[in-house]
């Protein structure tokens, strides 16, 4: 995870995070955009203070309810057939 250059004209880096809470499908995107926006900040200035600052704002949002819901929903996507009977808990009860 980090800043990457695809090319040496690149003047501006992307971001690369592989196996990390950012990129998995298991989270919500509230947590996934607020981590993303935090780690590119610490990259970006290497200061931790605005990074904290950064995500008591997005709590105070939160706390404010001034963002949407649905940032707060899990949406996880499975795909039926590629699971074993034997570990279906629902079927066993």
């Amino acid at each position: 995870m980090g800043f990457k250059y695809e090319k040496r004209t690149d003047s501006e880096p992307s971001f690369d995070a592989k196996g990390i809470e950012t990129v998995r499908r298991d989270g919500t995107p509230a947590q996934q955009k607020i981590e993303e926006a935090a780690l590119k900040l610490l990259f970006r200035t290497g200061d931790l203070s605005l990074v904290k600052e950064y995500f008591q704002r997005q709590c105070d949002k939160i706390l404010s309810n001034k963002v949407s819901i649905q940032d707060f929903c899990f949406a996880k996507e499975v795909k039926l057939g590629t699971y074993r009977l034997a570990y279906v808990h629902s079927l066993l009860i």
